[in-house]
């Protein structure tokens, strides 16, 4: 990272961090074009995990090539100022990478949709076998993750029990006391 004090460094706080997102935007590729969707998720114990048809340009992008990123932005403010080199933003951001993979079996896919439910604090299964067939159902498993911070930021913010959940050891994930 050019600006090393912008980078986030405790790992729990980045997993806080993307906890409190409302949505991620994938970066995949589609033959030689790169093509970037926003998508609902959820996030547990490493894994990121999204939804949608089983046709189209995603779901065809994501069977040629299961390596994908993502960027989400948790909060962003632009900082205008009176000369226009100095404009800036400021915010707290989380990228990552890894290996999707598409989901077949029925009990995986009902698990991933609770996360993906439970990241929006929404109702869980049971899930019609008809519904669970015809979606499509995607973990990404993330091997890169990182954050970033203008103002430089490295927590402080207590944060509720929900916005922890899958994060490996998160009781005081944004630096609470």
């Amino acid at each position: 990272m050019r600006k090393s004090d912008r980078e986030v460094l405790d790992p729990i706080v980045v997993e806080a961090l993307l906890q409190r997102a409302e949505y991620v935007h994938l970066a995949l590729r589609d033959g030689e074009e790169t093509y970037s969707v926003p998508v609902s998720f959820g996030y547990r114990d490493r894994a990121l995990y999204f939804h949608g048809a089983a046709e189209g340009r995603k779901a065809r992008a994501l069977r040629a090539c299961d390596r994908v990123s993502f960027s989400a932005v948790v909060e962003c403010e632009l900082a205008r100022q009176i000369k226009a080199c100095a404009y800036s933003a400021h915010y707290k951001s989380v990228c990552g990478s890894g290996r999707a993979t598409i989901l077949t079996d029925p009990e995986e896919k009902a698990a991933a949709l609770d996360v993906i439910m439970g990241h929006y604090e929404g109702p869980t299964g049971p899930y019609p076998p008809e519904m669970l067939k015809r979606t499509e159902v995607v973990r990404l498993d993330v091997e890169v993750l990182s954050g970033k911070a203008n103002p430089p930021w490295q927590g402080g913010v207590e944060l509720d029990d929900d916005e922890c959940l899958g994060c490996e050891d998160a009781d005081d994930a944004l630096g609470a006391d």
